[in-house]
């Protein structure tokens, strides 16, 4: 399962982006940052070379560059194919270079966080560690609607054996069972309105968690507390059935 999940995500990866580099005579931006052995493709961001004087180097690996980008008047170099995504930005002096040096920058892991590598400021994505989290809620899918129905399943048997040879012609455990359905589908309604108002009004720390893992174990609690109130509700009915509504 563990490597289903990893599987799938791997094709969500994470973006990194360069939103600021030390200044020098000759800036190459890296054409690859590498995170655990992983090669990402960079972008450049606003103001990356805001406060820059140097020339600037850019390879043909950068997917994409931010109009607001460098400062007026710093020299760009860039490979003929690059010079397309620098025809919007104004104010800069671009040089066609017949191939620049392609370099790696060793970064770690952002988390959607910023960090420096080698002169450069880098901030990442959260998409891998969003699309493990999708892909987990979705492969958990299955084991709690298998769970929740084997809930459903205990929930009426435990209504059957509780109640199991009280009554006549077991109009009891019939009884029983419309009880524990009626307040169960009640109690369901309830609890899954219940579970949104808090999860996105009342707790909104709420809303960065799936929505199952705080809806399944209410539910749980609901059916355990319906198969109780039935059982209690069905023993009450019995007993007035066989005393009062005997005699009338």
């Amino acid at each position: 399962m563990t490597e289903l999940v990893t599987s799938l995500a791997s094709y969500s990866k994470d973006s990194y982006t360069v939103t600021a580099a030390a200044d020098g005579e000759r800036i190459t931006v890296p054409a690859y940052i590498t995170v655990d052995c992983v090669k990402y493709v960079p972008k450049i961001g606003k103001n990356a070379f805001a406060s820059c004087t140097g020339e600037v180097y850019i390879p043909a690996t950068v997917t994409s560059i931010d109009k607001n980008a460098f400062a007026p008047g710093i020299t760009v170099h860039v490979e003929e194919a690059t010079a397309e995504k620098l025809k919007d930005i104004d104010n800069i002096e671009i040089v066609i270079e017949e191939s620049i040096e392609k370099t790696a920058v060793a970064a770690v892991y952002g988390g959607g966080k910023s960090q420096e590598a080698c002169g450069f400021t880098l901030s990442s994505t959260t998409t891998y560690a969003s699309a493990v989290a999708k892909y987990i809620n979705f492969l958990t899918l299955g084991p709690i609607l298998a769970g929740g129905s084997m809930l459903l399943i205990v929930g009426f048997g435990l209504v059957m054996l509780l109640i199991r040879g009280c009554g006549d012609n077991g109009q009891t455990a019939v009884s029983g069972i419309r009880v524990f359905i009626s307040i169960f589908a009640a109690g369901f309604v309830t609890t899954t309105l219940n579970t949104v108002i808090l999860r996105y009004i009342t707790y909104p720390s709420w809303a960065g968690r799936a929505f199952y893992i705080v809806w399944i174990p209410r539910v749980a609690e609901e059916l355990i507390v319906c198969v109780i109130q039935s059982y209690f509700i069905a023993l009450l009915y019995d007993l007035y059935r066989a005393r009062f509504a005997s005699r009338n």
